[in-house]
């Protein structure tokens, strides 16, 4: 089988970045794998703009990950379709004084960063809390509108949009529902390449993850090897460790010709970066029994469970029904050695004349 295009996700901070496209055994090596880098725009600096001309100048193709600052949602999401614009026009501004040279541009759809903050710290408390947007279609919709209206922009300016999406969006496609949309912000818009984030370190699943959703995208994304943002309590993504990014990368080929990594800084801080340029594909890849049957019994549930969100009020409805049901008939079974004393106290009281 051939070996698929690989391509890094870089996500740090101008400087840091400048200083990453110092390494010239680095850029040889990218070079020697043909390997591309979407490269997070956390800032518009000139550092970074040095870095991404030398990886011009090397022949190595750079995507433009567009991000926004974390007090405007960071990823993009239903509520912050204005400050997409804005950034995509401060974009065009940077790279024309520049003079960068970009094979496309993408975009990270997600849930605000502050809300995947919350779920991760008080994960019962957010839910709660985001319960009434399921009622919220009008939001939703606005901020799909101007979504599809940006990226439109950015094709006619002659850019091939991708997007980075997160793989519960086929499931919310199948079922045919937008209540994951309307809960968390996210959105569903159509670009140039689908790209599906299927990060066996997240716990969502293991390697049949990429099995199950990897070929309904364009191409596929794996990780994390470690970076990325930072949560409350300062932690980051759990970074796989050598033995699942090597089962990973032969999943990843069987889905897809085109295999994404998150993150190339993660990569590097781990030394792996000549483990992938001489990475053997051809090789056989193995699961635990069971374990592609789990995850599709897996998504059979999470498309009932947004159906049934997709009608908030009769599952509120039914939820306080079944509640108020259960609650009786625990009050029932506690009462009833009380209720069958007193009955036969009543009995074997004496009958007065």
């Amino acid at each position: 089988m051939a070996r698929p295009r690989l391509s890094f996700f870089c996500e740090v901070g101008g400087e840091e970045f400048q200083q990453i496209t110092l390494d010239s055994t680095l850029l040889r090596d990218l070079q020697q794998m043909g390997a591309e880098l979407r490269v997070g725009l956390l800032d518009l600096s000139e550092a970074r703009a040095d870095g991404i001309l030398r990886l011009n100048r090397a022949g190595i193709p750079v995507v433009a990950w567009l991000l926004l600052p974390e007090a405007e949602g960071y990823w993009f999401h239903a509520d912050n379709g204005a400050q997409a614009a804005a950034r995509y026009a401060d974009f065009l501004e940077w790279t024309a004084r520049y003079g960068l040279s970009w094979k496309g541009i993408g975009i990270d759809v997600e849930l605000p960063i502050d809300d995947a903050r919350a779920l991760v710290a008080r994960p019962g408390r957010t839910l709660l809390r985001m319960l009434p947007r399921l009622y919220d279609e009008e939001r939703l919709a606005a901020g799909a509108a101007r979504y599809r209206a940006l990226i439109e922009q950015m094709q006619t300016d002659g850019y091939r949009v991708e997007s980075y999406v997160i793989p519960l969006i086929f499931d919310e496609r199948i079922a045919g529902t937008q209540s994951l949309q309307r809960l968390i912000r996210l959105l569903d818009i159509p670009s140039d390449k689908e790209i599906p984030m299927c990060y066996t370190s997240s716990e969502m699943g293991g390697g049949a993850l990429i099995l199950s959703y990897g070929p309904e995208g364009d191409a596929v994304a794996i990780g994390s090897t470690g970076g990325g943002v930072t949560f409350d309590d300062g932690q980051v993504l759990a970074s796989l460790a050598w033995e699942d990014l090597d089962r990973d990368l032969l999943l990843a080929q069987q889905v897809s010709q085109e295999v994404h990594i998150f993150s190339l800084e993660g990569c590097l801080e781990k030394g792996w970066i000549p483990r992938l340029r001489d990475f053997d594909f051809n090789r056989p890849v193995y699961l635990y029994s069971g374990e592609i049957e789990t995850q599709a019994q897996r998504r059979v549930f999470i498309q009932r469970m947004l159906k049934v969100l997709s009608w908030p009020t009769v599952s509120l409805m039914v939820l306080l029904t079944t509640g108020l049901l259960l609650l009786w008939l625990v009050w029932r079974l506690l009462s009833w050695p009380f209720r069958r004393r007193a009955t036969r106290q009543a009995v074997a009281l004496p009958a007065t004349s």
